[in-house]
């Protein structure tokens, strides 16, 4: 992770999360040199399960990209007081984000 590695095709993300509680959704966050912000998720899965493991071939990369991954775990009832992030995205779950790994072709 937060490394810069070389593919001569098409990358394939391999992910395995381990929650400790019941994951609700992993999204794979792409960057590229004229992407749009904030930057798109090109994949997500929602596996209801406390872990999970799956693979996706990115078959639209053209070049020099970045991509990390953003889990959302269930909320945990017993924290309170969440923050208030205003315009940003609300973090109503317990959330986690991976260092980005950037792939040159």
């Amino acid at each position: 992770m937060g490394s810069v590695i070389q593919s001569h095709g098409p990358p394939l993300v391999s992910i395995r999360v381990v929650g400790t509680d019941v994951i609700e959704r992993i999204e794979i966050v792409k960057f590229w040199k004229s992407a749009p912000a904030p930057f798109p998720t090109v994949y997500a899965v929602s596996p209801g399960a406390k872990q999970t493991a799956f693979e996706w071939k990115d078959l639209q990369f053209s070049g020099a990209a970045a991509y990390y991954i953003r889990v959302t775990q269930r909320a945990d009832p017993g924290i309170i007081n969440k923050r208030d992030f205003g315009s940003a995205t609300a973090f109503p779950n317990e959330m986690a984000w991976s260092s980005p790994v950037w792939v040159e072709k």
